[in-house]
């Protein structure tokens, strides 16, 4: 069904209603919609099953009543515990997800967020879980969770996911996202969302024709992407070339011993004080030994601002099926 600029799908006979009444009976939905279907569920079946009186027309009415948009009580069943799976998760992400950057001079900050109403937190704790279990996690907190009101009236406080550390989204959440289909536009913004990691990746971002491919790349992603965007049209197949050059071309980095030389602006990437890291079980014994956060953070693929908070909050990482506690000597 075609509305102006949207189209409308519509499923309306009592066969196919009954036969997505028995599809989502087996395979239950996660969020707080469960809800609306079981009230959808039980309104089909005092209309098809029962003598159509007055008193249950008046039952369906009030369930239709309490439905969708009207609906104020949202406890879940008892019975009901979400199930995330990658391919429940990946459809999930290509209607609520977003793969965005956040532009600072030339920072270029990488952010994948997922954002859902305040009533489904716990199928957001759900989601959370899952990607801090990934494997390559080692049971760490990857994942940010805020709730913030929307601006506007009648909105309800909304949970959101944020993941933003480089070393996850490099050695987890490309590959993760990597191996699923997608069958929405959402996998161009992701694939656009990859090139620009592996730009940065590379330096790029410290050079002008770096810079001005990068803010091509995102000047065209999510709302931007769509027909009826207002931005100047963008040669495509042009910025793939560009992209093309800037990948297959020398790295703007230099490693120098255990330095990162920015080749561009002939400076250090970053300066690193020398420190010894131990990894000790819960009785105190050392069982590895480290030689700069940096080395302790590439060991467990992560961030080195996790790192850090790991040394001052003495909380324990999985390290070969055991809880082992990060200490700098």
């Amino acid at each position: 069904m075609l509305m102006g600029d949207k189209c409308t799908f519509v499923v309306s006979s009592h066969k196919e209603i009954q036969m997505i009444i028995d599809l989502l009976t087996i395979y239950p939905l996660n969020s707080t919609k469960l809800l609306n279907f079981l009230d959808l569920k039980k309104a089909f079946e005092l209309y098809t099953n029962n003598t159509k009186t007055e008193d249950i027309f008046k039952e369906i009415i009030s369930l239709k009543n309490g439905m969708n948009s009207k609906r104020t009580e949202f406890k879940m069943p008892d019975f009901h515990i979400p199930l995330i799976t990658s391919n429940w998760l990946l459809g999930f992400v290509e209607g609520e997800g977003s793969f965005s950057v956040r532009r600072g001079s030339s920072k270029f900050e990488l952010l994948f967020s997922i954002s859902q109403s305040v009533k489904d937190e716990i199928l957001m704790d759900a989601i959370k879980q899952f990607f801090e279990n990934l494997p390559g996690t080692h049971g760490l907190d990857i994942v940010k969770k805020s709730i913030y009101n929307p601006k506007g009236v009648n909105h309800q406080p909304v949970i959101q996911l944020v993941i933003s550390q480089t070393d996850y989204i490099k050695n987890v959440l490309i590959q993760f996202f990597s191996s699923l289909e997608w069958h929405s536009k959402k996998e161009l913004d992701f694939n656009d969302w990859v090139i620009i990691f592996n730009l940065k990746e590379r330096g790029h971002h410290y050079q002008e024709e770096g810079l001005r491919v990068l803010n091509t790349i995102v000047n065209q992603m999510n709302n931007s992407r769509l027909s009826t965007s207002k931005n100047i049209s963008i040669d495509r197949d042009q910025l793939l070339k560009d992209i093309a050059i800037l990948l297959n071309g020398p790295s703007n980095y230099e490693i120098i011993g255990d330095r990162k030389i920015i080749k561009s602006l002939n400076k250090l990437a970053g300066v690193g004080k020398q420190v010894i890291i131990q990894l000790e079980d819960e009785n105190g014994n050392v069982i590895k030994t480290l030689y700069s956060i940096l080395d302790c953070a590439k060991f467990f693929k992560v961030s080195r601002t996790l790192i850090y908070s790991r040394l001052s909050d003495n909380k324990s990482v999985i390290f070969e099926g055991k809880h082992v506690f990060i200490t700098k000597k």
